[in-house]
């Protein structure tokens, strides 16, 4: 078929080509991650109307620093702002903690699709200092990729490219480091 493929190796062993196809493997094949893979599902939300001091304590039992507000429109529910710990915070220290959610809430905020891909959620969420970005799929809310998700993704890329230019200790002559006690 169109995919397949051979080759002759002479000089090396069986092992030593498969190890060496692994390695170049991984240093060259990345899969691409969508907002369905680093997404938190179902996501916290907030009906519009909740009092802030109830929206304080989801914040609170989930370990969250926003919630995403919604509001029935017949038999859906829509996706209308988010709010965050710091808005919350300031409200209730001002004894405001009967207003509702959509009177503190943002509006303006970017989506994603649950196929975007990593670029695309990195310029969102970095270029558009978004702490949250919900996953909508055909108008429903699917998830939410977070500040933290991106961060970790990140980071996990970082090191796993850092970790091929550290020497191999079964490869490399590595000597231990001493110092006189």
């Amino acid at each position: 078929h169109a995919y397949a493929a051979s080759a002759s190796i002479k000089n090396h062993t069986l092992a030593q080509v498969e190890q060496r196809l692994f390695e170049l493997l991984e240093r060259h094949i990345r899969p691409n991650k969508s907002a369905r893979d680093l997404m938190s599902s179902p996501p916290i939300r907030v009906d519009a109307e909740t009092p802030l001091a109830d929206a304080r304590i989801l914040l609170t039992r989930y370990n969250v620093n926003a919630l995403l507000v919604t509001e029935k429109r017949g038999a859906e529910e829509a996706l209308i702002g988010y709010i965050t710990r710091q808005v919350i915070a300031k409200a209730l220290f001002l004894k405001l903690s009967d207003a509702s959610v959509r009177e503190y809430m943002s509006t303006d905020f970017e989506t994603v699709t649950p196929d975007s891909e990593l670029p695309e959620i990195q310029e969102k969420i970095i270029e558009n200092k978004q702490r949250l970005l919900p996953v909508m799929d055909g108008g429903v809310l699917r998830g939410v990729v977070t500040r933290t998700d991106l961060f970790n993704i990140i980071i996990q890329q970082t090191d796993f490219t850092r970790n091929e230019q550290q020497p191999n200790p079964f490869k490399d002559d590595i000597r231990a480091r001493t110092r006189h006690i």
